[in-house]
């Protein structure tokens, strides 16, 4: 799971550094491909954070196919991942 501590200031319409009454929502796009789907993760700009693609095999189970592919905003920590930059924010 991938937790989004990022503020976001609706007025300026961009991700801050300070806090704010408002996090940084996000959603998630599925396509979906004969017997795989694929969830694509994206913030509240449409960066895409991770995806994962899933299968149904032969027997009906539903098993992930490959690793969940992570986005230059994150960076994993062992099993977790976590956004690599705290405030979302790229130096200039």
């Amino acid at each position: 799971m991938l937790y989004d501590d990022r503020s976001y200031d609706p007025s300026s319409q961009q991700v801050v550094a300070k806090p704010t009454d408002f996090g940084v929502n996000g959603y998630a796009m599925l396509k979906l491909r004969g017997a795989t789907a694929t969830v694509s993760y994206c913030d509240i700009r449409g960066e895409q954070i991770a995806s994962e693609t899933w299968e149904v095999r032969s027997e009906g189970n539903v098993s992930p196919k490959g690793d969940v592919v992570i986005g230059p905003t994150v960076r994993r920590e062992g099993k977790r991942l976590v956004m690599a930059d705290p405030t979302g924010l790229k130096s200039s």
